[in-house]
C-alpha cells in the first residue's frame, strides 16, 4: 500500500489512538474480564507493564474499514501506550487533583461524558437491525458492478528517469526488482506493490493510466502526477466483493446513528424556545 498515492493518512490511527488512551481507565473492567487468559505483556514502561489486552482495547476504538492491517497500527499504538505511560506519571508527580483549573475542565468533562452517552443510548434504541440489513442491501448494490485493480507501480522524480526504467523493462527486466531499487515511495520495499484499490481510491491522473492496462501489462509512458513520475503494472483486475453484513455493521449503524442524532436535534429545536441576539446583545429578528 502506498501512504503517498492513496488518500488516506495515519493521522486517522493517531488521533484516534490519543483519545483511545485519554479513557483508558473506562476498560478497568474489561480487563478484569480477561483475567486467566492468555495476556502477554507488550512493554514495561519504568516497571508499569502494558498488555496485550491494553492496545487490544484501544484498537477497538479504531474505525473498521481502516485500510491498514491489526499487525501495522499494533506497533504504533504500543508506542503512544508508553508515552501515555510516562505523561502519566509525570502528572502524578505534579499533584494537579486540587488546582482550581483542572476542577474547572473536570466539571466541564463530566458534562461532555453525560452528554455522550445520553446521545449514545439515544442512538442505539433509534436504530434498529431491520434499517441496518437495508442499508446493506444499498451497499452490496452500489458494489456490484464495482472494480477494483491489484498493480504496482515505481514513482521517480523525473520523466527522463522513468523512460529509462521501462526501457529496462522491456529489456526483461524485473518490475519489482526494479520498484526495490528505484521508486522513492515507501512501498518499494515490497516491490511498488499497492494491493488492491478501485479508480476512487487513487488520484485521477493514476486510475485513468492504471484502469487503462491490460493484467500483467506496464505503462508504456511515464505518468505525471502530484506525488512525481509513476510507471505501473496491472497484476490483476476483478469485481471488488461486497463485505460481510457483520464487518461493516458498526459502520453502518454509526451512519444511520447520525442521521437519527440530526432528526433529534432539529425536532428539539423546533419545539424549544429560542432567542438570538447580535454580539452586542442586540434582539435578532
Amino acid at each position: 500500500m502506498s501512504a503517498r498515492i492513496k488518500r488516506f493518512t495515519f493521522a486517522a490511527i493517531f488521533s484516534v489512538a490519543v483519545l483511545g488512551l485519554a479513557f483508558t481507565a473506562h476498560h478497568a473492567s474489561a480487563e478484569k474480564a480477561d483475567a486467566g487468559k492468555e495476556n502477554p505483556t507488550v512493554a514495561i514502561v519504568n516497571g508499569d507493564e502494558i498488555k496485550r489486552s491494553d492496545v487490544m482495547h484501544i484498537m477497538k476504538d479504531l474505525p473498521p474499514n481502516m485500510p491498514v492491517s491489526a499487525e501495522q497500527i499494533f506497533p504504533m499504538l504500543i508506542d503512544q501506550m508508553i508515552t501515555d505511560r510516562l505523561l502519566k506519571a509525570e502528572v502524578s508527580k505534579a499533584k494537579l487533583d486540587n488546582d482550581p483549573e483542572v476542577k474547572e475542565r473536570l466539571a466541564s468533562a463530566h458534562d461532555q461524558i453525560l452528554k455522550a452517552v445520553y446521545l449514545e443510548r439515544k442512538v442505539k434504541s433509534g436504530v434498529s437491525d431491520k434499517e441496518v440489513k437495508a442499508e446493506y442491501a444499498k451497499l452490496k448494490k452500489e458494489l456490484g458492478d464495482k472494480m477494483e485493480m491489484h498493480a504496482r507501480h515505481i514513482l521517480v522524480e523525473s520523466k527522463d528517469k522513468a523512460v529509462e526504467l521501462i526501457k529496462q523493462l522491456d529489456a526483461g527486466g524485473d518490475f519489482a526488482e526494479l520498484a526495490k531499487e528505484h521508486s522513492k515511495d515507501p512501498g518499494a520495499a515490497n516491490g511498488g506493490d499497492l494491493g488492491y484499490f478501485t479508480k476512487e481510491e487513487m488520484v485521477p491522473e493514476f486510475s485513468t493510466a492504471a484502469f487503462a492496462l491490460k493484467k500483467g501489462a506496464y505503462s508504456k509512458e511515464p505518468i505525471k502526477t502530484q506525488f512525481g513520475w509513476h510507471i505501473v503494472k496491472a497484476e490483476d483486475l476483478r469485481k471488488r466483493a461486497a463485505p460481510k453484513l457483520e464487518d461493516v455493521a458498526d459502520q453502518i449503524k454509526g451512519k444511520l446513528g447520525q442521521k437519527v442524532l440530526e432528526q433529534y436535534v432539529q425536532n428539539l429545536r423546533k419545539t424549544a424556545e429560542i432567542k438570538r441576539f447580535t454580539f452586542d446583545g442586540e434582539p435578532l429578528n
